[in-house]
């Protein structure tokens, strides 16, 4: 009986496993659509923004398009006070489960969090996607 315990755990455990692997591979086909679709972040000019310590931000511009990616490297949550951002908007989070922001308030990213903002017909674009 107890090798059939520790099969049923180990299916569960595999099938945890395989959930995550899914949903890490759907980020990775998102962020690799994005970039290709959105010249600013392959061949765009970069600038990097200063947001203290636990955070690194940079900023993509091509032809008028500007994208921003924020990346927390803390385990805490941060928050990124930038005034560019108040006109973009949310194209992507590592987090599956990303609650709106307020567009008057610092951004806040949970920790280990990175997003990517953009224009919003590029929102738009790729919705869901």
């Amino acid at each position: 009986m107890a090798a059939r315990s520790d099969l049923s755990e180990l299916s569960l455990e595999f099938s945890r496993s395989e959930r995550r692997w899914h949903r890490g591979s759907a980020l990775y086909r998102k962020l690799l659509n994005l970039r290709r679709v959105e010249e600013a972040l392959s061949v765009g000019s970069f600038e990097l923004l200063d947001l203290g310590p636990q955070l690194l931000g940079f900023k993509r511009t091509h032809e008028g398009r500007a994208f921003t990616v924020i990346l927390n490297f803390s385990g805490q949550e941060q928050a990124a006070e930038i005034a560019e951002i108040a006109f973009q908007w949310l194209l992507l989070s590592t987090h599956a489960r990303r609650e709106p922001t307020s567009r008057t308030q610092p951004l806040r990213l949970r920790g280990y969090e990175g997003l990517i903002l953009g224009p919003p017909e590029s929102a738009a674009r790729h919705a869901r996607g």
